[in-house]
């Protein structure tokens, strides 16, 4: 793993990694409340990497912009998806660096399936019970046409003091507009409510506490 930057401000402590801007630790009070895994070199659970110029799966990493077909890397071979964006494994780089704030950057380059340019910056800020982490992005495109990228961050595995409790025990209600779910091979599918605001309730399932992503 390359080199890790670490942010102190009172009792937090922030550590990010460069490889797309993955978390890999956040203490505070000695208490360490992320559970990233790592294997080797490798970012096990992509603990908040950005996933850019798309989060989530294209299924057969074809898409459609503007009347032209694009063909993505297939990255997630057992379901035949492109995964998760252009960035995820990337290296950022740092641009400034404080006692508990960080600044990265990173270029995603015109490439075969999507031929526009990018530019990244995250910005993390640790303050002594908390921490914000801000993401922006430029188009710097120079064609005529430009995309419009999408954004996401990987979702973030948490550690809990005493005994953490069990996803079968977990239960999750949420207001919502839409309601993505996941169909066929991971690819997940939007189905509108029609403007008004729905009750979403989801019980005994094993994707609350860290499932599929």
């Amino acid at each position: 793993m390359a080199k890790e930057f670490k942010l102190k401000n009172g009792d937090s402590e922030l550590i990010v990694s460069p490889d797309g801007g993955a978390l890999v630790a956040f203490n505070y009070f000695g208490f360490n409340y992320l559970a990233e895994k790592f294997n080797g070199n490798f970012i096990e659970s992509g603990q908040g990497q950005i996933l850019l110029p798309w989060p989530n799966r294209i299924k057969g990493g074809v898409y459609e912009y503007l009347g032209t077909q694009y063909q993505l890397p297939i990255n997630e071979v057992a379901h035949n998806n492109a995964i998760h964006g252009l960035l995820r494994w990337d290296k950022f780089y740092e641009e400034s660096i404080t006692e508990d704030s960080l600044k990265l950057k990173s270029f995603l380059v015109a490439q075969q399936g999507y031929p526009f340019e990018l530019e990244v910056s995250l910005s993390y800020n640790l303050t002594s019970s908390g921490f914000k982490v801000t993401t922006e992005v430029i188009n710097k495109s120079l064609m005529a046409v430009q995309s419009r990228p999408n954004l996401g961050n990987h979702p973030i595995n948490a550690n809990f003091p005493g005994s953490r409790p069990h996803s079968d025990s977990c239960y999750l209600a949420v207001q919502v507009r839409s309601l993505i779910s996941r169909g066929h091979a991971c690819i997940h599918y939007g189905l509108s409510l029609g403007g008004a605001v729905g009750n979403i309730h989801q019980d005994q399932s094993p994707n609350l506490a860290g499932g599929y992503w």
